[in-house]
């Protein structure tokens, strides 16, 4: 998936159903890139009405450094390193459903308005339901 642009984009194939007052655990590793020009990418969640989350990311790279107290609007920055290098991020959290079931959907877009950043192939994402 490919976004240029301020506005968030729905990621194709990362999501996931959730049923009401149910805590979940979450996970997605995800691949990423720039095409060109400076702008890292930024990360967002659509979830159902009432729905609580909290996350944090970790930045594969010799580092391994991280950022947390991430919620579901949080317009969470993935940097990236220049073009053509790909970096992954793991990122964690919980998620409480209240009230209301539907889906997680991972949503993102470029930091720098008509700056192309990249989701590539072989990025997942997954809940799990806690007993």
């Amino acid at each position: 998936d490919i976004a240029t642009n301020p506005a968030y984009a729905n990621v194709t194939d990362l999501t996931f159903p959730v049923i009401a007052n149910r805590l979940y655990e979450f996970c997605a590793f995800l691949r990423c890139r720039r095409v060109g020009g400076g702008a890292d990418m930024q990360i967002q969640f659509a979830v159902p009405a009432g729905t609580t989350m909290s996350y944090y990311f970790i930045r594969n790279n010799a580092a391994a450094d991280d950022a947390g107290n991430f919620v579901e609007t949080s317009n969470c920055n993935l940097p990236l390193p220049a073009d053509p290098n790909v970096l992954t991020f793991e990122v964690r959290e919980t998620i409480l459903p209240a009230g209301t079931p539907g889906n997680i959907q991972m949503r993102f877009r470029s930091s720098v308005n008509g700056e192309t950043v990249r989701m590539l192939a072989n990025s997942y994402m997954r809940g799990t339901s806690l007993p």
